[in-house]
């Protein structure tokens, strides 16, 4: 008994001393870790470790990025962009030509001129990048690199649209970052979902400029509406392609496929992307795509309030009044529990949705009137299970008619393989 007490109190000294062995590395990526929950904790870790340790590139690159998250920046505002901004500034200092995100992060918090030559610094850290991964033939980091790129294109056009002293020159190069970007790697599903959240933003701010009289005679005014409307549609286009695309991907990962070797430009974005994806969607009234994609993270998670927030508006969106309420139900449970700062962020992002106030009004269904009220899931899957019965009873049929003919059982395979093709579609 004794022995093994202390073999114990051993085990519990080893476990503590490993713990405390913790690389500065391995401490960088636990922090990191912890960010994505609690940033605040993990900015508190994180100057803890700056005051035992060396100053260096990693925790300068780490500070700037706990700095900018949007719940620290809620609390302290512009102290937290001070503090960022030094970090940066260090980091650049210390290694200019890595990670061109550094210029990128500090071009969104400088004055316009200072930003537009930190995106072509910051480009140019991209662009031999890229070449050099080119050259050895390294197609996953290639496809990583070129998303960088699109992104940073499209938010230097965003910076410039958002500029109030732009001139036609400006605007010139605020449309050729968009198409630059758009070429870099069309088929990708991220650069798409990247690109249609540009124009969706952009068509908004036109809307909001026709209805603050910012173009004052008739003709200038038809033109911004126009233009507003062509780039709603275009972003319908480029979202519901891209969500197609991964998310018939993220079907497949779920069938058990090995995916080791899967193309990375369909692969599902992070869960963060995924959710803007679908409100995209349902700004876009396009609410049947996101459906699928917000079962999946409720499956995954059904304590997050984005995601039960925007199934509900999803449902009312494609007319199921009850699910939607029920949806609604679930997120206001979770908004109560929410603390203040979390709870402000949610506030603003409600300012945008009118129907939620209607939503929240309507009182929780009973579980008998959500079953009168099929979900658009169950619809559909039932429609797919009767084609698939069918296909099914016509295929043993012409099976045992054919049985003595190879080439009649061979034709009749392709037929029904053709024919659950078309259900899956």
């Amino acid at each position: 008994m004794k022995h093994s007490s202390s073999k114990v109190v051993k085990s519990e000294k080893t476990h503590k001393r490993k713990k405390k062995d913790l690389t500065i590395e391995e401490q960088i990526v636990a922090i990191s870790e912890l960010a994505e929950t609690s940033p605040f904790e993990a900015l508190q870790k994180l100057y803890k470790l700056k005051n035992s340790v060396e100053e260096s590139f990693e925790l300068l690159v780490l500070e700037s990025e706990l700095l900018l998250h949007p719940i620290v920046l809620e609390q302290f505002d512009d102290g937290a962009v001070d503090a960022a901004r030094q970090a940066l500034e260090k980091a650049i200092k210390l290694q200019p030509n890595k990670l061109a995100s550094n210029y990128f992060n500090l071009a969104s918090i400088s004055e316009f001129d200072e930003s537009m030559q930190l995106f072509a610094q910051g480009i140019t850290v991209l662009e031999k990048e890229l070449r050099k991964a080119v050259e050895m033939g390294e197609e996953k980091v290639v496809k990583r690199l070129k998303r960088e790129m699109s992104k940073a294109l499209l938010s230097k056009a965003e910076t410039i649209q958002n500029y109030d002293h732009i001139t036609p020159d400006l605007e010139k190069e605020s449309q050729r970052c968009l198409e630059t970007a758009i070429q870099i790697d069309p088929k990708d599903t991220v650069s798409l979902q990247g690109i249609a959240s540009f124009q969706l933003s952009r068509s908004h701010s036109l809307m909001l400029d026709i209805a603050d009289g910012n173009f004052p005679d008739p003709a200038s005014r038809e033109r911004a509406r126009a233009e507003a409307e062509q780039l709603r549609t275009q972003a319908k286009q480029n979202i519901v392609e891209s969500v197609i695309q991964w998310n018939k991907n993220l079907d497949e990962n779920e069938d058990g496929e090995d995916t080791e070797d899967e193309d990375p430009s369909v692969s599902p974005p992070s869960i963060t992307e995924q959710l803007q994806a679908c409100q995209m969607l349902v700004d876009l009234h396009c609410s049947e795509h996101a459906m699928p994609v917000l079962r999946h993270l409720r499956d995954l998670d059904d304590q997050n309030f984005d995601v039960l927030f925007f199934q509900a508006l999803g449902y009312s969106d494609i007319g199921k009044p009850r699910h939607a309420a029920d949806c609604a139900a679930e997120a206001l449970k979770l908004y109560m529990k929410e603390d203040p700062e979390s709870k402000a962020l949610i506030e603003k992002q409600l300012e945008r949705f009118s129907d939620w106030k209607a939503l929240c009004s309507m009182p929780k269904p009973t579980e008998d009137e959500l079953d009168e009220e099929s979900d658009f899931d169950d619809d559909e899957e039932s429609e797919d299970e009767d084609d698939d019965e069918d296909e099914s009873e016509d295929s043993s049929e012409d099976d045992e008619n054919d049985m003595q003919n190879d080439e009649g059982k061979e034709k009749n395979g392709m037929d029904v393989e053709h024919g659950s093709m078309e259900v899956e579609e």
